[in-house]
């Protein structure tokens, strides 16, 4: 695992892209509202000179545009797989062993894997608010409620919670055969072969 990090330090092979402000950047990104306030109407009131006497707006609320780690990749011209890579680099436990330890780290890779672990969380808050985003819109309605069940399945973790009945009627017959004589171990089965 050395060798891959030294790699991310940028002492072999291309040097990272990664830098300390994607944190920051990642969070700011997703921590936006569920919805827009979009004027739908615009009516005046006019007195009798002419002149307007009351104005009164119509809104309605529209989905704000989804958050999402390839969207945020382009604005900061990276991969979607190198911020799945630096957040699992933040996650790796031999290097944080190594950082616990010190041994043998530049303050350069030091600062690095301190700024991995800080990315690795934002990343995890970046997925909750994701989570948070398509709840909100979901349940005030904003739009219709197949299209966020399918993708809160695809891009959070949330799932459907399927219970089974094992107690099923069929099932007692099976047992009650495999309780009974019907069953036979297999040197029973071999003794009667060779006979």
């Amino acid at each position: 695992m050395a060798k891959d990090y030294k790699y991310l330090v940028a002492h072999t092979g291309r040097p990272t892209k990664f830098r300390k402000e994607f944190t920051e950047k990642l969070v700011e990104f997703f921590d936006i509202e569920p919805t827009l306030k979009e004027l739908m109407e615009e009516t005046e009131e006019l007195g009798r000179d002419g002149q307007a006497r009351k104005t009164s707006k119509k809104y309605k609320h529209v989905p704000n545009k989804f958050p999402t780690l390839v969207q945020f990749a382009k604005t900061i011209k990276v991969s979607y797989w190198s911020l799945q890579n630096w957040a699992e680099k933040g996650e790796d436990h031999n290097i944080q062993a190594k950082l616990a330890k010190n041994e043998g780290l530049s303050v350069k890779e030091v600062e690095m894997m301190k700024d991995l672990q800080e990315f690795s969380k934002a990343y995890k808050i970046a997925k909750e608010l994701q989570q948070d985003f398509l709840m909100q819109n979901g349940l005030n309605g904003a739009s219709p409620s197949a299209g966020y069940i399918f993708t809160a399945k695809n891009v959070t973790k949330m799932r459907d919670k399927v219970e089974q009945d094992i107690t099923h009627r069929s099932v007692k017959p099976l047992l009650e055969f495999l309780t009974t004589e019907n069953v036979h171990d297999n040197n029973s089965d071999e003794e009667s072969r060779g006979s």
